[in-house]
């Protein structure tokens, strides 16, 4: 009876249950077609390596990060928090120090860095969509990327779509940039997300709307 309780999550045959934001559905399982990015073969090969360096760990270190992941909350883009373990927590940190310099943390920073978007404004030149914004500190920003991502078109009964842009590495200079192109005209979201290479992470997301 386990499929009629409303809380089934997992595949059965050819159908994959599962339950988001309270509501529960069951969805085809299909087979991934087409072949990867190279953005992707790359982010599945720092994963599966971090996987394999986590399985590897003492216990020492691995609760350092359990402990991490008691005492922080993750933001999702969206700006939705949410508890992640411990492990998660080590694979999201070091996947972006694996990828500035092949290196790892082993145990978790003492603290997320924080950072603040500032002057987040937005000019549509159809069909394409800039957005720009000034940094909080130049120093802050060293090693460090943004990642923006567009929500939209917000039009019934249409669901709206996600575009990603970027990353932008602003550098030292004391603002940034991102440009998402080939849009129609609408009622978008724009969510940012600053992430240091370095090792530690925030995610202030801004969200604005924006009318095209």
């Amino acid at each position: 009876m386990a499929l009629s309780s409303g809380e089934a999550r997992g595949r059965v045959g050819d159908l994959i249950y599962n339950t988001w934001r309270g509501r529960s559905y069951v969805k085809a399982f299909a087979l991934h077609q087409g072949e990867f990015t190279p953005a992707q073969i790359e982010a599945r090969s720092f994963t599966s390596m971090l996987t394999i360096i986590w399985q590897s760990l003492d216990p020492e270190p691995r609760a350092a990060w359990q402990h991490f992941a008691d005492k922080h909350l993750l933001s999702s883009w969206t700006g939705q928090p949410k508890r992640i373990s411990g492990y998660n927590w080590f694979i999201k940190l070091n996947y972006w120090v694996q990828n500035w310099d092949g290196n790892y943390l082993l145990f978790p920073p003492s603290q997320l860095e924080c950072y603040t978007f500032q002057n987040v404004t937005s000019y549509w030149t159809s069909p394409d969509l800039s957005v720009t914004w000034s940094i909080q500190d130049t120093a802050a920003i060293k090693e460090s990327i943004v990642i923006g991502r567009l929500e939209g078109p917000y039009q019934c009964p249409r669901t709206p779509n996600i575009k990603r842009a970027g990353p932008s590495f602003p550098g030292y200079e004391n603002n940034g940039s991102l440009i998402f192109s080939s849009l129609e005209a609408g009622v978008y979201y724009v969510h940012l997300t600053w992430v240091s290479m370095r090792g530690g992470i925030s995610v202030p997301v801004h969200v604005e709307q924006v009318c095209t």
